[in-house]
Formats: C-alpha cells, structure tokens, sequence
C-alpha cells in the first residue's frame, strides 16, 4: 500500500483486511493536524470504525479504541486529542450542536472523525475536511476512496 501522500487530492484503495484498513488509517494520521475532520462515508459495517482506530494509533492513542454509536463522542489522547463521532442518531446539526459536538469540531487542539456526518453535514462548512469514502466490494474487501 502506497504511503498516503497529502499532495494527492484523490487517492482509491484497495483494502483486504482490518489490520490493512488500520494501517491505512496510521498513514492518514500522519498527514493530519489540530482543526482537521474527516468525514467517514460508508454502509453499516463497512469499516469506518476501524479506519478510525488506525487514525487513533497513528495519532499516537494507546487506549483502546470504541465505537461511539451510544455516547455520540469518545475522546481520546495522543500526540493530539483524537475525538471519534458517531452522528448516526442525531436528527440535524442543531442537535449535535445541543450536545456540545461543535465545541470541537474543527478545533485546532484536535483532530475529529466522524462517523454518518450526513446527518450534521452543516457543521462542516468551511472547514479543512478529508472525506474518506469506504464502500463493501465482498465480505472482505472494501474500497476506500480519500479526498481532500
């Protein structure tokens, strides 16, 4: 796998594995800083969160990383503070915004992934953004398509 370059405004992957998504996510970190979000675009079970924990390790995380589907936010610390979304069950960007989300993103002190950020997609205008795009070819492989 090609080490990701941030030069590069499209890049597609192919991806076989969980240890392969991870190590996809590590190289994507290193090419992130304070006030970055990256928005995470793909089915149920496509991979977001497991991207994301690559993010998290390439950031320097060493707890173990969880999906956020019932607390909406997990944070974390690394080299910089890593706060993992999950919009999923928020109605719009006034909701997240009630729950505080906003306070964060895009934040210089860290760096966010947010999981279904569709739902709150206004939160992210005019904001330094990489949009990860991960799409199911087969049971175990996926697609992802990064864009900035």
């Amino acid at each position: 796998m090609d080490k990701f370059k941030s030069n590069i405004k499209t890049q597609k992957f192919t991806v076989t594995s969980p240890e392969q998504m991870q190590k996809l996510g590590s190289e994507i970190a290193d090419t992130v800083c304070g006030g970055n979000v990256i928005l995470l675009s793909g089915e149920l079970g496509a991979g977001k969160t497991v991207i994301s924990k690559g993010i998290a390790k390439g950031l320097g995380v060493t707890a173990p990383v969880v999906s956020p589907t019932f607390t909406i936010m997990n944070e974390y610390f690394g080299r910089i503070k890593f706060c993992h979304f999950d919009a999923y069950r928020l109605a719009d960007a006034d909701e997240a915004c009630g729950a505080g989300l906003a306070d964060f993103i895009g934040n210089p002190e860290c760096v966010c992934a947010v999981e279904w950020w569709e739902n709150i997609q206004p939160l992210f205008y005019g904001l330094k953004t990489i949009h990860i795009k991960i799409t199911k070819v087969d049971d175990d492989t996926r697609e992802v398509v990064v864009e900035q």
